[in-house]
């Protein structure tokens, strides 16, 4: 598997999304790349109410979403690690 961890510029650890993906399993399952998305919902009481909301059924109107902001280092590592999977992706 490669991956790559994308962090927002606010240094905050809990705010990056990683990049990831299986050069070997191309032929078998596709050449798909995955980006997941760490939500931080907050303290430990944060945490209840938000599970004692999700077990009744009760979800945001917005959707669950977050964002992190790039600086230009993080972005030219993105293109980087896209062009690599690019790459790979067209030797299989």
């Amino acid at each position: 598997m490669k991956e790559l961890i994308i962090r927002c510029f606010c240094d905050i650890p809990e705010h990056q999304a990683i990049l990831s993906y299986y050069p070997e399993h191309f032929a078998r399952w596709g050449k798909d790349m995955c980006l997941q998305v760490h939500l931080c919902p907050g303290s430990f009481w944060r945490r209840v109410v938000a599970g004692i909301r999700h077990i009744l059924g009760k979800r945001s109107v917005y959707g669950d979403f977050d964002e992190i902001e790039l600086d230009v280092d993080e972005v030219e590592r993105v293109i980087k690690f896209m062009e690599e999977f690019l790459k790979e992706k067209d030797n299989d």
